[in-house]
């Protein structure tokens, strides 16, 4: 079978990817995590009890986490895996939770249904901001862990910085022990930014161009169906309505400050990306101090669209 250093050789030399010595080095520690993977289990093996159940891969926008763990799931061979974005992950426990409100052994079944399904789950993007999903997530984890499910997962921080400023954070400490404990914590410490190269010919983001609106709505007429589209209405997503521009089969345009302002939240977007292809943002402004909330929600945004390798014009 070909391994992750081979795989990644082989890409750099057809000029797929661009050789980084910082990515190698994590790949080539996955392709002894693919071995004990396998080794683990094995029959043989159902007793043991590996230090680590996983990995934690940390750093910086565009450094090349997602191009690792896609490399990771398509060599990792069994059927028992699962990729899913963080928030995407927690709300569907968060609504197995709802469903079983009763049950004190709630989050145990949860853990036990996942377990049967799954060896290894895959996780992008893991980033805590909410109360609820910091509350839950040592249970979860720990419920995995117990039943020796794989967990990989990918972030813009690492552990000690997860939910930094966050309310009653003293309470999801433990969660960051757990983390730390479990995960082989892995910073892929590159100072290249590679969302950046080629961006000369990138013509979906218009920067001060008075032909902005024009440039987009070509983009909105090329991609959409004339036939079938509408303007200045409103979507509804998770029972709450969203003004658009315009809207199209697999395609929709929004004003920046309706799909990013007040009661917008990473949940809404990951509903939009299940029903468009392409997203369209027009009239970014400026952010600044004041408009932290606004930056921080299309930073969840951009986090959504980028992973689930939809297309954004803004």
């Amino acid at each position: 079978m070909e391994t992750l250093s081979s795989w990644y050789f082989n890409q750099t030399k057809q000029h797929e990817l661009v050789f980084d010595s910082s990515q190698l080095v994590i790949l080539q520690q996955l392709d002894k995590f693919i071995h004990t993977f396998y080794t683990e289990n094995k029959w043989y093996n159902f007793w043991s009890k590996p230090k680590y159940l996983g990995y934690y891969i940390y750093g910086d926008v565009g450094r090349g986490k997602s191009m690792i763990m896609d490399a990771l799931f398509c060599h990792i061979d069994t059927p028992q895996k699962l990729r899913i974005h963080f928030h995407q992950f927690m709300q569907m426990i968060q609504n197995q939770m709802n469903e079983l409100n009763s049950d004190i052994n709630r989050v145990n079944k949860i853990c036990k249904n996942l377990s049967n399904k799954y060896k290894i789950i895959f996780l992008d993007e893991m980033h805590v901001s909410d109360i609820a999903n910091a509350m839950i997530l040592k249970k979860i984890f720990e419920g995995l862990f117990n039943a020796k499910v794989y967990i990989i997962t990918s972030s813009n921080y690492k552990p000690d910085e997860l939910y930094i400023g966050g309310l009653q954070r003293d309470r999801f400490l433990p969660a960051i022990d757990l983390l730390n404990t479990k995960l082989n914590v892995l910073s892929l410490n590159t100072n290249t930014d590679y969302r950046l190269i080629n961006a000369h010919i990138n013509q979906l983001f218009f920067i001060n161009d008075k032909q902005a609106d024009n440039q987009l709505k070509m983009i909105f007429n090329k991609f959409g169906n004339s036939k079938n589209s509408s303007k200045n209405k409103s979507i509804a997503i998770n029972s709450r309505h969203i003004q658009y521009i315009a809207c199209s089969d697999k395609i929709i345009w929004f004003d920046f400050i309706v799909i990013c302002g007040d009661r917008r939240s990473q949940i809404d977007y990951l509903e939009l990306i299940k029903q468009f292809n392409w997203i369209i943002i027009g009239g970014v402004t400026k952010l600044t101090s004041e408009s932290s909330n606004i930056a921080r929600r299309f930073t969840w945004l951009v986090d959504v669209i980028y992973d689930n390798n939809t297309k954004l014009a803004l």
